[in-house]
This record gives C-alpha cells, sequence and structure tokens, in this order.
C-alpha cells in the first residue's frame, strides 16, 4: 500500500507541486486550460508557466498568415495593459489569450499548444 501511494505522488507533474510556481488563473486561461485538458489531457497544459505559455503563443503566431499576425497584435493588449500589474510574462501572455478568444482562434491555439513541444 505505501508503495504504491509513493507511486502515485511520484507521477504527478512537478509544476503543479513546486513551491515557486504560480497557476494562471484568468477566465481566458481557463477557456484555454479546460479545452486542453479534452485536447490533450496527458500534456497537462493547465500547469504550464508563464513563460511557457508565451513560448507556444509565439510558436502559433509564427504559423499564422501575416494579416493574421496584425489581427491578433491589433486586439492583443499585451504588455500595455499591464501597467499596474506585477507578475512578469502572466499578464500580457493572458491578454493574448483574450485576443486569442475574441478572434476565435483559441481552438487552433489550443491545438498548436498541444503538439508543441516543452
Amino acid at each position: 500500500m505505501i508503495i504504491l501511494a509513493i507511486l502515485l505522488l511520484s507521477a504527478q507533474s512537478d509544476r503543479e507541486h513546486r513551491l515557486d510556481y504560480q497557476q494562471l488563473s484568468s477566465p481566458a486561461f481557463e477557456a484555454f486550460a479546460r479545452r486542453a485538458d479534452a485536447m490533450c489531457p496527458s500534456r497537462k497544459l493547465r500547469f504550464l508557466t508563464a513563460a511557457d505559455l508565451e513560448y507556444k503563443q509565439e510558436t502559433f503566431e509564427a504559423q499564422l498568415s501575416r494579416r493574421m499576425r496584425k489581427l491578433l497584435a491589433r486586439r492583443d493588449k499585451g504588455i500595455k495593459g499591464c501597467a499596474n500589474q506585477e507578475g512578469g510574462l502572466s499578464c500580457p501572455a493572458q491578454h493574448t489569450l483574450v485576443a486569442m478568444m475574441k478572434l476565435r482562434m483559441l481552438g487552433s491555439f489550443t491545438r498548436s499548444a498541444c503538439s508543441t513541444p516543452g
């Protein structure tokens, strides 16, 4: 019984148990996380760090057409929307998710995030 408990605990993702880990929690991130949980549950994208989310967003954006990148850039508040907030990349990365939702890109982004290494 003790061995089983140890195996179960060791199988869990490291990120969700790190003391320095801060889970993203905006409504836009929750929408992304729910989609990711359904599309690729083994990837545990709900536990992405802000830097990992930003990397996945950059990878996705690089695949978009020039027109779509411009549309996204116009809708994305990015760092401009984070003037009174601390948190490094978490604020602008979540603003990018909001812009993706408005442009109905969240499903495509989630599929990309599921297949992007890291």
